[in-house]
């Protein structure tokens, strides 16, 4: 072997070592995005656990939901305390899930489920439905995502109420 056929040996070498390097960088970011993705996931999944093992744990808040089902229930004091703090706590999972979503860290069918669970609330639990505008009126810029469907659907839940 000549010189020069020994430059060539280490030059390919050095581009093979460089394409394998790229190849394994390009692997490790897939991965540690696909683990972005599920730590999103399970965030959102542990908030709403804790909120069903606070139902299940505390008799009294299960009881408070029972009455939000009336939609003519009347809340004050402490009561009205724990229905807006359940209602900001469901704003704070809804918008950590859309900010997840929007970062590309949370599958579109999970995003649409977080939709379905809003819709489930205010259905279920019609009483809530003050404490959420209460929160719409403190945040009137707030029009877009989850707000903005709030929003909606609150018009379109008191139009087939009437």
């Amino acid at each position: 072997m000549n010189r020069i056929s020994i430059v060539k040996i280490f030059e390919l070498s050095g581009i093979a070592t460089i394409i394998l390097s790229l190849v394994f960088i390009v692997y490790e970011i897939r991965q540690a995005n696909t683990i972005a993705m599920i730590e999103a996931e399970q965030g959102i999944q542990g908030s709403f656990s804790a909120i069903n093992e606070l139902i299940i744990e505390n008799r009294a808040f299960a009881d408070l939901l029972y009455k939000m089902t009336d939609k003519d229930a009347m809340f004050e004091g402490g009561e009205l305390e724990q229905v807006r703090a359940h209602i900001r706590r469901m704003a704070n999972v809804w918008g950590a899930a859309e900010n997840s979503y929007n970062a590309g860290l949370l599958p579109e069918q999970t995003y649409n489920l977080i939709y379905d669970d809003m819709r489930n609330l205010f259905i279920t639990y019609p009483a809530s439905r003050d404490a959420w505008r209460e929160i719409l009126e403190l945040y009137p810029t707030l029009k877009s995502g989850f707000f903005g469907y709030s929003r909606e659907l609150l018009r379109e839940l008191e139009n087939a109420e009437k």
